[in-house]
């Protein structure tokens, strides 16, 4: 793919399809670690070519930006005209408000594998008691099964929630398991999912930061989206 450059002054960060596939997914792909990396750092990182590499875990310059320009014609990343910090204040203060805008219902829920609710919105005490200790169950089938059956061609659609449906079969409560590092949260969701919303990128981001870090991850190192390469050909056909 001759003609790939990376743009200046650019910082970049995942998409909520990003950060979707980076929480959702255990497969050890490269989309996934360089989500994960960039999902790590206490704000976004700028784009340069060196720091790709590293994200990447690669030492081809050349390889690095294809990756980078298949995520981007993804929609998996996103570029951006300024440097933004990762949310720091303590989770309890910062997750009801991350958590409201994700659901069309307005309830949402984040609970840990061990089925102890972290945060609640929307639903009364006891709902969230029971549904985060069902989403604690949910967690458990979802790591012994992994859905190997129902596995799809492209890995990113491959299902990974758990829903309580009505009689016609749509969802009235859905779980999501959240990978991140090695400590799996569940989201529980009223209604239908708002996944593309700024704060569920956020969430992610908050999460990764306190329970993804590593100590080789820790390095010096969101408006306007930006091109990551301004001249990008069109994606080959497979």
């Amino acid at each position: 793919m001759d003609g790939l450059e990376l743009a200046d002054h650019v910082w970049v960060r995942p998409s909520p399809g990003g950060a979707y596939l980076a929480a959702t997914q255990r497969e050890p792909t490269a989309e996934r670690t360089l989500l994960r990396a960039l999902l790590r750092e206490p704000s976004t990182p700028r784009l340069e070519i060196g720091a790709l590499c590293r994200w990447l875990e690669i030492d081809d310059p050349v390889r690095a930006i294809e990756i980078l320009w298949l995520m981007q014609c993804d929609a998996l990343v996103e570029g951006l005209d300024e440097e933004r910090r990762a949310p720091d204040r303590a989770l309890e203060d910062l997750l009801p408000g991350m958590l409201a805008p994700l659901s069309e219902a307005g309830q949402a829920l984040l609970a840990d594998q061990q089925g102890f609710c972290l945060s609640a919105i929307g639903f009364s005490e006891g709902a969230a008691v029971e549904l985060s200790a069902l989403g604690a169950d949910v967690a458990s089938l979802e790591a012994r099964h992994n859905f190997a059956v129902l596995a799809s061609e492209d890995d990113r659609n491959r299902a990974h929630a758990w829903a309580l449906v009505d009689a016609a079969g749509n969802s009235e409560v859905g779980f999501w398991p959240l990978q991140i590092g090695g400590t799996v949260f569940v989201l529980v969701l009223g209604g239908l999912p708002r996944f593309n919303h700024p704060c569920f990128v956020d969430l992610v981001w908050a999460l990764s930061v306190r329970y993804d870090r590593r100590p080789q991850d820790i390095a010096d190192p969101p408006s306007e989206n930006l091109d990551l390469m301004p001249h990008s050909p069109e994606p080959s056909q497979p």
